[in-house]
């Protein structure tokens, strides 16, 4: 299937940088193998996408799943600490709160920029042939699964790395529907390329990544419209942006809650 070119706006920040590409397809065949068989899609406690980004991450896997400090930690090394965050950002933020005072920790959150999606049939273990979904993840994607961890995101031995991925994701036909699609069950999701990496470490970074013609002061309507977003999406970011000192809270504008942001254009 032919690669889908995958331009967002993020793409053009200073904050961006090339992955390793031998490293990554190391890391892939480390965990996968060449090839790569159904027949143990979703028997894995430990999903594909985390286990190949920890051996991207840090090759050594004995500096992997590491016990420190009352936690496991999915990676230390020289570096410091890395947790590959897929989801449950909420449950997170407990251990962050212990560690950060101490440890530099980098939160590794995966975005599927351009995906695949193959089915597979749980009677027949069939699996389709590969289509490309018209979804694609951003950074205000991982603003929203941020949230989570709002409470600490400002700390200063915190940072973030997003990671733009092409991902291939297996999901189950055991949903609703004639198609039996909808609700069903994701099994895996593999990555088959890192695109690029961004890594966010103050209130700037984050403020540098405004929409472009977002006015000094805006409602979450306004905001809303540019990113293309639900206001109850919206709401979870603008939150995190606050938190994270890149926009303030500047009273009403009506009944709306107005902000601002706190640094100039770049």
């Amino acid at each position: 299937m032919k690669k889908r070119n995958i331009e967002l706006p993020e793409f053009s920040s200073p904050l961006l940088s090339k992955p390793d590409p031998v490293r990554f397809l190391r890391a892939r065949e480390a965990v996968i193998g060449e090839t790569f068989s159904g027949s143990g899609i979703g028997t894995l406690s430990e999903k594909s996408l985390h286990r190949i980004l920890k051996c991207y991450i840090e090759p050594d896997v004995s500096l992997h799943e590491v016990e420190f400090g009352g936690s496991v930690l999915d990676i230390k090394n020289s570096e410091g600490i890395f947790e590959v965050q897929t989801r449950g950002y909420d449950r997170l933020a407990q251990k962050l709160s212990r560690l950060l005072p101490t440890e530099r920790v980098s939160v590794v959150c995966p975005l599927a920029t351009d995906k695949t999606v193959r089915w597979l049939d749980p009677t027949s273990g069939e699996i389709t042939e590969p289509r490309h979904s018209p979804k694609r993840e951003c950074v205000f994607d991982a603003f929203k699964m941020l949230f989570g961890i709002r409470s600490v995101i400002a700390h200063e031995n915190l940072s973030v790395r997003l990671m733009y991925l092409r991902v291939e994701e297996f999901r189950s036909l055991n949903g609703y529907g004639t198609d039996k699609k909808r609700r069903s069950t994701r099994l895996e999701r593999i990555p088959t390329e890192i695109i690029a990496e961004l890594t966010l470490r103050r209130a700037e970074d984050y403020a540098s990544l405004l929409p472009s013609g977002l006015a000094q002061e805006f409602v979450a309507s306004e905001f809303s419209r540019l990113i293309k977003r639900t206001s109850r999406y919206t709401f979870y970011i603008l939150k995190l942006l606050v938190c994270v000192g890149a926009i303030a809270e500047a009273g009403k504008r009506g009944r709306a809650q107005l902000y601002r942001k706190c640094y100039p254009e770049p």
